[in-house]
């Protein structure tokens, strides 16, 4: 074999390798944006799984001695549930899952049960969570304080008499509209529990 031959063969070999490099090359450019593809799309997966399902309509948890409350934001700032009624002794957990925005739960002054301890937690961040355990029977309404004209709530405790409890006997005219609105919808729905054969009333 002489150097022309020799040189045609090496020549040829490389030229081989170099497509086989390219190839090998182009393939693992592909695993790797396939990988970084589904790596992304699980991300995805897994944020949404991991919020919470928000109702449209509030729900009573009824004769619970944990009560979970989601503050969001899909369609306007709410607590979700609204109303909550736990056990003497029970607790509820308030998360926040907005993104976007801080809020706070803050008991009202002169909507508690005489003698019940005030709650009021910090501005919660994303995901940051709240508990509190109410210890007296009775009815607590509690505002968010940024969003003090629409965003409030109420905690049932127990089975309390209705009627003398100050969250029901309050002036909800001296609120602003959107809040005064959501208690008036609240106190309804307040006095009809206890008063059906299946209500879930706490032992």
């Amino acid at each position: 074999m002489n150097n022309q031959q020799r040189r045609s063969i090496l020549a040829t070999i490389a030229g081989v390798c170099t497509l086989a490099g390219c190839v090998g090359t182009q393939s693992a450019v592909q695993s790797h944006s396939q990988r970084t593809e589904d790596d992304r799309s699980r991300s995805s997966d897994e944020q949404l799984n991991d919020a919470p399902s928000q109702s449209i309509t509030t729900v009573i948890d009824e004769s619970l001695k944990e009560a979970t409350v989601n503050i969001v934001a899909e369609d306007e700032m709410r607590f979700d549930p609204q109303l909550v009624w736990i056990k003497s002794g029970g607790s509820v957990t308030w998360t926040n899952w907005d993104d976007h925005d801080r809020h706070d739960i803050v008991s009202f002054p002169d909507r508690i049960p005489d003698g019940a301890t005030k709650f009021q937690s910090d501005r919660l961040t994303y995901r940051e969570r709240f508990t509190h355990t109410f210890e007296q029977e009775g009815i607590y309404d509690y505002v968010c304080t940024p969003h003090a004209s629409w965003m409030v709530g109420r905690v049932i405790v127990g089975t309390p008499e209705i009627g003398k409890e100050p969250a029901m006997t309050a002036d909800n005219t001296a609120l602003e509209s959107g809040a005064a609105a959501v208690f008036t919808e609240l106190n309804t729905r307040t006095q009809t529990i206890g008063t059906e054969p299946d209500c879930g009333c706490p032992e």
